[in-house]
């Protein structure tokens, strides 16, 4: 359950409900010495998503001077980009929910940050725009269909590759689901 309380300066957050004895403070004050607590975590994720952010982004820059494209041209270095991000985000979200309910900073990490920049919908979209100036409509229309279409179809084939796996885990033992787990740092 959410509530929403007043913290530093008067600025207001939305926070977990916790038990009485774990938020220092009085809540019936409208503080909530959760709110400090948040705001740390928040640091700490911020910083997790930064790190894989700079990691993906250099892959990125990298994999697109290995294999530039002239403008106006199926720009094939995006495209696979996309369609390989959009396969490891399936991917990784199906182990990191299923297979790491109590860490926070995973997924924040390799999904936000690492694959979030690896992948990029603003190259994309100023790419098309660039096959439309240069006179190429259908290249830009084939570049923007097919990479949604095979985006999707990336991202369910990481998920089924995930879910196949699932065997292969389940004989270390239960690691748990993630139900009824608090998450912690």
């Amino acid at each position: 359950m959410l509530r929403r309380c007043s913290g530093v300066a008067g600025d207001l957050a939305l926070v977990r409900m916790w038990p009485r004895e774990l938020v220092p403070g009085d809540p019936s004050q409208g503080r909530c010495g959760v709110y400090d607590g948040a705001m740390r975590k928040s640091g700490i994720i911020l910083l997790a998503v930064a790190a894989g952010g700079a990691i993906g982004a250099t892959a990125r820059h990298a994999f697109s001077a290995t294999f530039p494209a002239d403008p106006g041209t199926f720009a094939w270095a995006t495209f696979t980009e996309n369609i390989i991000g959009s396969f490891l985000l399936g991917f990784a979200l199906v182990v990191v929910i299923e297979r790491m309910p109590r860490t926070r900073l995973v997924q924040p990490f390799l999904c936000t940050g690492v694959l979030g920049s690896f992948t990029t919908f603003s190259n994309y979209s100023v790419e098309i725009i660039e096959m439309l100036h240069n006179g190429r409509p259908l290249v830009g229309v084939v570049y923007a269909l097919s990479s949604i279409v095979f985006g999707l179809i990336a991202a369910m084939c990481g998920m089924a590759a995930a879910g196949h796996f699932r065997g292969v885990w389940e004989v270390g033992g239960d690691q748990g689901n993630g139900q009824d787990q608090e998450e912690q740092l």
